[in-house]
């Protein structure tokens, strides 16, 4: 697992994390939360995460996740997360609210 520094706020399993904060990731993880990483100073994370040229991070591949990773995804920000919706469902939410954030942002946590 690597290192990674947040550039945005983020809650996981009830815990605050804080901008600046490190978290250590599993490569999955680190791509399904890009939007609010950057590799840690000294880390061997890969650059898979990151965008690339200064240029907007590619979206999360969302189909891959399984349901219980897609309601926590939206638990983490804040989203609704219905356990009877179908995947499709899930990942068109999840979407939605990429395309409705700032570029390379998250909302803060309070």
């Amino acid at each position: 697992m690597a290192k990674y520094e947040l550039t945005g706020g983020l809650t996981h399993d009830g815990k605050e994390y804080h901008e600046g904060d490190t978290v250590e990731l599993t490569a999955e993880q680190a791509e399904r939360l890009a939007h609010v990483l950057k590799p840690s100073k000294g880390s061997k994370a890969s650059d898979a995460s990151q965008p690339s040229g200064g240029t907007e991070p590619t979206a999360p591949s969302y189909s891959k996740l399984t349901k219980a990773q897609l309601i926590a995804e939206l638990e983490a920000r804040g989203l609704e997360a219905d356990p009877n919706d179908t995947n499709k469902a899930l990942v068109e939410r999840l979407e939605a609210s990429d395309a409705s954030q700032p570029s390379g942002g998250t909302e803060p946590t309070e």
